[in-house]
């Protein structure tokens, strides 16, 4: 005879939900206009397009906030996806679709003259926009944190850029300002680090703060003469640019202009600036030969601040005061020439290792005396028989690779001529202009002259082992469950052969449901579903379907007890209704009242242990799910 066990079951409220954009009947209303603000009307269909028109500017809007987002307070609401405005129309408003996060185009006609500010903000799921002839003028921030974003087309009709008008728009790899454009304000375009180069028209004269910082993958910028004025922070943290021209309209160079270029290898000072602010060199650890011309009178507080690769400076007479700090960190400054024998000099400067070239009982005499610098006295020692020629240190580079060695001189001078020598040309040649060639394994010694001093560097060629092409792999998930705002890392796991490279690209399908990092952490960021790809460097991809979810409002068991016969473990069921849409057994956790009768799984799988009873209870998941 069978034997039976009863188990009953304690439904507790689970906390998953999954979301759909869903549009119900079309909708409609006024949006501003000529007269009473009756003659622009919008419509709303059930796919999301959203139509404007009618004579007149369109009304100005306001930002409100909603589970920790900001969205636009107009009428039609976030779930959109396209915009089409008619002929007739003639400004976009502030904030009118400010976190329209699914909105993907935009048709603007020919009779628009304004955008209005943070009219697009967030919209991060717009790819492109077309901005037509006749529109004068775009709003502060208007398109900020469009990240997906990669081409725009700004007419020459545009005469005002608002700051931070494409501010953090990552995507966006480059853009043609206007040739009538008079100020690219500030933050205008911070963080746009999918932008390479960027060609500055000559109606600019003043380029505002932050105006390019954080473009880390910039690598030139042409600033013409008409430029006067570079506010700070202007290129900060544009880790790619080698190199920038100043133009000689520019008068002074503000704090955190040229802040963690750390690309930065040689600049240009121009004849009339007047002074070098806070931190405008700091942390441009690759900036090796520069000369600061006679206009420059004051040198700010940290100005070339941890400038690593820096072995000789000459202050100019001219400079009167240099800050604290100003030349901290500079690990490799052996040489400092100041000859003002009365100069304001701040606490620390130099660094103690730099030896000092300055007149008797000056005040940098005396500032070295206190800081422990070693000192060489201008008043009888001959300047121009200074010469010290300084390297890269010793590397190595992969066979057929080219380089160009820098060579630092200090004192700079004009002519200067340079002999590039290799110990052995068959394994790394070299050229006049310090070009180095790979051409085979092996060691080779650089050797530059100047002067009749010299400075070698060691560099050493090796076979560059090609990477291994995965055949297979798998990711640790392929489906997951989360609520909105969590976290989850996605992994590699069988992969053949075990050793290949997994040097993957990792991409989200929907950047505004899901994100991911170039490791595979996933962000989710809304309700909605994101398909999350890996692809390795030959082209192998493999997919994780993710589903990020709001709160749950109904549950229900599809029964409320069963019985189950020893042996023959049972499924249990649990039916979560989200909304419009449901789904089974998810964020639930299973325990057991009496794990010697029966026992539970984290899928809600029951096994009968022993005849008897034995409660099955559930509490919410609050976390992820997979499958």
């Amino acid at each position: 005879m069978k034997k039976t066990i009863w188990i009953a079951f304690v439904l507790a409220l689970v906390a998953a939900v999954f979301s759909a954009s869903a549009y119900a009947e079309t909708k409609s209303g006024y949006c501003g206009g000529e007269g009473d603000g009756t003659n622009l009307t919008w419509t709303l269909d059930d796919e999301g397009v959203l139509t404007i028109e009618g004579l007149g500017r369109m009304a100005d809007y306001y930002s409100i906030y909603s589970s920790g987002n900001a969205y636009s307070s107009a009428p039609w609401g976030a779930d959109i996806q396209q915009v089409i405005l008619k002929n007739g129309v003639t400004s976009i408003g502030n904030i009118a679709f400010y976190g329209c996060f699914d909105l993907k185009s935009v048709s603007i006609p020919e009779s628009i003259t304004s955008i209005g500010n943070f009219a697009f903000e967030a919209c991060s799921s717009l790819t492109s926009i077309t901005i037509p002839d006749g529109v004068t003028t775009i709003g502060r921030y208007a398109f900020s944190g469009c990240s997906s974003l990669t081409s725009i087309t700004i007419p020459n009709s545009v005469t005002s850029i608002g700051g931070g008008a494409f501010h953090d728009c990552s995507s966006l790899t480059s853009i043609t300002i206007p040739n009538e454009l008079p100020t690219i304000e500030y933050e205008t375009f911070r963080k746009c680090s999918s932008l390479k180069s960027i060609t500055i028209p000559e109606s600019v004269t003043s380029i505002g703060w932050r105006a390019f910082s954080q473009c880390t993958s910039l690598t030139s910028v042409s600033i013409p003469d008409s430029v006067i004025t570079i506010e700070w922070g202007a290129f900060s943290g544009c880790s790619s640019l080698s190199s920038i021209s100043i133009p000689s309209s520019v008068t002074s160079i503000g704090q955190d202009t040229f802040y963690y270029c750390s690309s930065l290898i040689s600049i240009t000072i121009p004849e009339g600036v007047t002074s070098i602010g806070d931190s405008a060199f700091g942390c441009c650890s690759g900036l090796t030969n520069f000369t600061i011309p006679d206009s420059v009178t004051s040198i700010g507080e940290w100005a070339f601040i941890e400038c690593s690769n820096i072995t000789g400076i000459s202050i100019p007479e001219t400079v009167t005061s240099i800050g604290k700090c100003a030349f901290i960190d500079c690990n490799k400054l052996k040489n400092v020439i100041i000859p003002n024998r009365t100069i304001s000099l701040g606490d620390a400067v130099f660094p103690s290792c730099a030896t000092i070239y300055c007149y008797f009982e000056s005040d940098v005499d005396y500032w070295a005396a206190e800081h422990g610098c070693p000192v060489v006295y201008l008043d009888d020692f001959d300047i121009s028989t200074l010469c010290t020629v300084d390297l890269p240190d010793d590397f190595e580079l992969p066979c057929g690779e080219t380089r160009t060695i820098t060579a630092s001189v200090f004192p700079t001078r004009e002519n200067l001529t340079i002999t590039w020598v290799s110990s052995n040309p068959a394994i790394v040649s070299v050229d006049e202009n310090g070009v180095i060639n790979a051409l085979t394994p092996g060691t080779a010694v650089i050797t530059a002259t100047v002067s009749g001093v010299s400075a070698s560097v060691t560099v050493t060629v090796y076979l560059e082992v090609q990477p291994i092409e995965p055949q297979s792999f798998d990711l640790n998930e392929t489906e997951i469950w989360l609520l909105a705002r969590n976290d989850i890392q996605l992994s590699v796991t069988s992969v053949t052969p075990v050793d290949a490279d997994m040097n993957l690209t990792w991409t989200s399908s929907n950047t505004t449901v899901a994100t991911v990092s170039e490791t595979g952490y996933v962000h989710t960021i809304k309700p909605g579903e994101a398909t999350i790809t890996a692809t390795s460097a030959n082209g192998i991809a493999r997919e994780c379907l993710v589903h990020s979810c709001y709160s749950v409002s109904a549950v229900a068991f599809a029964e409320d007890d069963v019985q189950i016969a020893v042996g023959l473990p049972r499924q249990l069921t649990v039916n979560v209704t989200m909304n419009t849409q449901s789904c089974v057994n998810h964020f639930v956790i299973f325990t057991s009242s009496d794990e010697t009768v029966a026992t539970v799984n984290e899928r809600g799988l029951v096994t009968p242990i022993s005849p008897g009873t034995a409660q099955i209870q559930q509490r919410p998941r609050m976390a992820r799910l997979t499958r």
